[in-house]
């Protein structure tokens, strides 16, 4: 049995976190891309990233076929869990895990307070818990 792609989204927040310079440059792009709705970019994430997350799946679950279904799954959920946020909390989502943006950072970004900015973030990340925690029980009984 496949276990749910979101006890993989940890692994991949990490992954993107983890890059820098050059390489943040394209993920800004493919950001935009994704928030724009261009199922491309998606396409571009996952053969930028899908390596790594597949490696992380097949080391957890220790077979080959079941890692590649699951790091595909996990791209996928993702994308779209962030595309069930309303913009505002897409928008602080994207920048804060996916760019590795602070809420000072954030704040001066958007032109809006600290506390609004962390307010999002509190409020997209219950969002997003919430849809996962559906997602895992639709799994379960589906």
């Amino acid at each position: 049995m496949l276990q749910p792609a979101t006890q993989f989204i940890p692994c991949l927040i990490y992954t993107y976190r983890e890059k820098r310079g050059e390489e943040m440059e394209a993920e800004r792009e493919w950001g935009e891309r994704l928030r724009s709705g261009d199922r491309e970019a998606l396409g571009l994430l996952m053969d930028a990233y899908g390596g790594e997350v597949y490696r992380t799946a097949l080391l957890l679950l220790r077979d080959k076929h079941t890692s590649e279904d699951m790091a595909q799954e996990v791209f996928l959920t993702v994308y779209r869990k962030i595309g069930q946020l309303s913009y505002p909390y897409r928008e602080v989502v994207v920048l804060h895990y996916f760019h590795d943006k602070s809420v000072a950072e954030m704040s001066d970004m958007l032109g809006t307070s600290e506390g609004t900015i962390k307010s999002r973030l509190s409020r997209a990340r219950e969002h997003m818990l919430l849809l996962w925690k559906e997602g895992e029980k639709d799994d379960t009984t589906g």
